[in-house]
Order: structure tokens, then C-alpha cells, then sequence
């Protein structure tokens, strides 16, 4: 068994990825080849080898008649498949009770994937993540589009340093 360095969890000694958080083990090369410069994977890939190439059909032809029959709601997103009670509740609905409990004037909402359009109808500030996966609405309706996470925070104080 090894261990992950991320989460700790105990994984199988020929396992690519911990099962638990998805973290990638590093590769073991024999010391007598040479060693190759690292292969850019991306997180669509790494999360198709995580779970196996089939999984998208196997769980839209297997798990998702059973959720129907079972009166649950389902839908993918970006690397996840996601199941919830058929009620009318989705990202945007959770931001509008923020902005109306809270009594928010502007909001910004960054978002990467199609399940934050909802929130995009909310927000008076939208952000899109650009990424291979990105459905194009979501840059269509973004007000600014960065490349990743990291690039949502400088933005996020230029925007305060300009005000109201």
C-alpha cells in the first residue's frame, strides 16, 4: 500500500491516482533510461484515467434510468455527475438568496463549467474560467474571462481599488 501526500489516504501499491481526492502518485522510472520530460495532461484526462474511459456512458446508460425511475435529477458538468433531489434548486437560486438575505448590491462569480450559468443570471460581476471544457454561453455571458483560478483574484482587487 502507498500512501497520498495530499490526503493520506492508503492506495493500492500499482495505483496511478488516489482513489480518495484524485491526486496523481509520481511515476517511477528505472534509473538506467533516461528521464523524459513530464506529458501535460488535462484535468479532463487525468479525470477520464481516474475513472476509466467508459465512465460517462456507463453512468448515463446505467446509473442515470435508475435515478429517473427513483425521481432524483441529474446532470454532468466538468468532471462530475452530479445527483440531487427534483427540487428547483441549482447555483443560481443559492446566489439569489445570498444577495437577498444579505442585502448585496454587486456580486462577482467566477465560474468554469455549464452549471455556473445559473449563477452568471445572478451576479452583477461574471468571470469565466477558461478552460478546454468551457461551454462557449458561459464566455458569452461573462463580463471578463481569465485564464485560470489564480488569475480571478488580481482581478477581483482592481476592481475595488476602481470603486463603485
Amino acid at each position: 500500500m502507498k500512501s497520498c501526500t495530499e490526503c493520506r489516504q492508503e492506495n493500492r501499491d500499482d495505483a496511478r491516482f488516489c482513489h480518495q481526492c484524485g491526486g496523481a502518485f509520481p511515476v517511477e522510472t528505472p534509473t538506467q533510461e533516461p528521464v523524459q520530460a513530464p506529458v501535460s495532461h488535462t484535468d479532463a484526462e487525468l479525470w477520464k484515467a481516474f475513472i476509466g474511459p467508459n465512465a460517462e456512458r456507463y453512468l448515463e446508460t446505467q446509473i442515470a434510468p435508475q435515478l429517473d425511475r427513483a425521481g432524483l435529477a441529474w446532470s454532468v458538468g466538468r468532471m462530475v455527475f452530479e445527483v440531487r433531489p427534483p427540487v428547483a434548486v441549482d447555483k443560481g437560486t443559492a446566489v439569489k438568496r445570498l444577495r437577498g438575505r444579505r442585502r448585496i448590491d454587486h456580486l462577482l462569480y467566477a465560474g468554469d463549467d455549464r452549471t455556473d450559468l445559473d449563477a452568471f443570471r445572478e451576479a452583477t460581476i461574471r468571470i469565466a474560467v477558461r478552460s478546454s471544457e468551457g461551454p462557449a454561453e458561459l464566455f458569452e455571458a461573462a463580463d471578463a474571462c481569465v485564464d485560470g483560478p489564480s488569475d480571478v483574484v488580481p482581478l477581483r482587487m482592481a476592481a475595488l481599488q476602481q470603486g463603485p
